[in-house]
């Protein structure tokens, strides 16, 4: 973040977090535990303001945004899964958010659409 000191704020932390923080300074993982808790509080700033620009943009061009299957389409094929190479893969995705719901998260739509592709393998076997 900077070089510059900060000021102190008063937070209460769970204590097993506290704890936890500890221990990575101890072992010589993070400077402080100031620090450490610094740089998770910017990355939460961080990802609620990029969440909020996506979500504006969303309002503003809705048919940009891709589908839950496509989501998940683009996680099996960068995680290089084995099963990112049937040319089926897009339209089990599409039938398994249909059934699941839209609102299903991504891996979980794809972690379901791997099971139930493997237990239809089995059973053509």
């Amino acid at each position: 973040m900077g070089e510059k000191p900060g000021r102190p704020v008063s937070a209460h932390l769970d204590p097993a977090l506290t704890e936890a923080a500890k221990a990575a300074v101890a072992m010589g993982l993070a400077d402080s535990v100031s620090a450490l808790t610094g740089e998770a509080l910017y990355r939460e700033l961080r990802a609620l303001a990029l969440g909020a620009a996506l979500d504006e943009y969303d309002e503003q061009y809705p048919e940009d945004r891709p589908s839950v299957a496509e989501i998940a389409h683009r996680l099996a094929v960068v995680r290089r899964r084995p099963v990112a190479e049937r040319p089926e893969l897009m339209t089990v995705l599409e039938s398994m958010a249909e059934v699941l719901s839209q609102d299903v998260h991504p891996e979980d739509l794809l972690f379901a659409t791997e099971g139930h592709l493997a237990l239809q393998d089995r059973t053509v076997a």
